[in-house]
């Protein structure tokens, strides 16, 4: 009998072992989406949120903001895995999900740069900080202890 009940508890371990991996996978796929959709469409939004003349400097200055996410992804995780300790994981994952859609939606929303001139490409960096540094706990509050 002892047996048996600690098959049960092996299975269930493995289902939710399973189900964390396949929540963290599922995170670490959508946040590395966003770097391949930002990479990808850089080349058409470039002119929108930089000055006009040299599209090589409108190129770089749009790989300088893609760049930034690689410094706010250890940023956000140890923030937010501040947070998922003194708040619990699942506080955390939600607050995280949500702030990555605001910053999302910063981003599809922003005025260009002949509507508000500097503060587009402003905006765009703070926007992006703002997303990738709560895309980064994604796989944190999901994994298991």
């Amino acid at each position: 009998m002892t047996i048996a009940v600690g098959h049960d508890l092996d299975r269930a371990d493995r289902r939710r072992r399973i189900w964390a991996i396949f929540g963290s996978s599922s995170g670490n796929l959508v946040e590395w989406y966003d770097f391949y959709a930002y990479a990808f469409t850089a080349l058409y939004f470039a002119p929108s949120f930089f000055p006009s003349g040299d599209q090589t400097t409108q190129l770089l200055q749009t790989a300088a903001v893609f760049a930034i996410g690689f410094l706010m992804r250890p940023i956000g995780g140890y923030v937010f895995g501040f947070i998922a300790d003194k708040y619990g994981r699942k506080n955390s994952m939600m607050i995280s999900v949500l702030m990555m859609c605001a910053g999302s939606l910063a981003i599809a929303v922003l005025p260009t740069y002949a509507t508000i001139g500097t503060a587009a490409p402003v905006l765009l960096l703070l926007a992006r900080m703002r997303r990738v540094c709560r895309s980064a706990v994604n796989m944190a509050p999901a994994r298991p202890i």
